[in-house]
């Protein structure tokens, strides 16, 4: 069973373990190696988790390309908690970057088995914003129909 939009919504902080801060290069027998951080790693471990129980049953994940829609919403700063502690969200334009934030939740989708590979991934939007309630939603939508499925004989019946 396959929907044409999905939306994922975690409560709480996002991710902050972005991937500039969890990966770091390395030479090792003159070859380049990536290393990923323990902590990273059990994030996104998490993350994919969370997705995979929010999952429609009987849910495979879709080779066609989507588009993303990510919105990160992060705690009030504190003198913002105690100036306007019910304020309506307000962008949040600093560090982490938009991009960093968004590769492990793009690493989980396709983990979780939503997408079957983040290069599908056509157009992506990424919010950041300071909020009452911190989350992270995520809008899957596939635009376009999937491409027929080559069966024997039914595709082009006088091969």
């Amino acid at each position: 069973m396959n929907a044409d939009a999905l939306t994922f919504t975690f409560p709480g902080p996002p991710p902050h373990r972005t991937a500039q801060c969890s990966r770091r290069a390395v030479f090792r027998g003159g070859k380049l190696r990536v290393y990923i951080d323990r902590k990273a790693r059990e994030a996104e471990a998490a993350l994919a988790d969370a997705f995979r129980v929010q999952l429609p049953p009987g849910w495979t994940p879709r080779r066609d390309p989507c588009e993303v829609v990510a919105d990160f919403t992060f705690p009030p700063r504190r003198k913002d908690r105690k100036t306007a502690p019910d304020a309506p969200p307000r962008p949040h334009a600093q560090r982490p970057d938009a991009e960093n934030l968004w590769k492990p939740v793009g690493d989980a989708m396709q983990r979780a088995g939503v997408i079957a590979d983040d290069g599908t991934i056509y157009s992506l939007t990424v919010h950041k914003w300071r909020g009452p309630v911190p989350s992270l939603s995520v809008r899957v939508r596939w635009p376009f129909p999937p491409p027929p499925v080559a069966v024997q004989g039914t595709l082009f019946p006088d091969a």
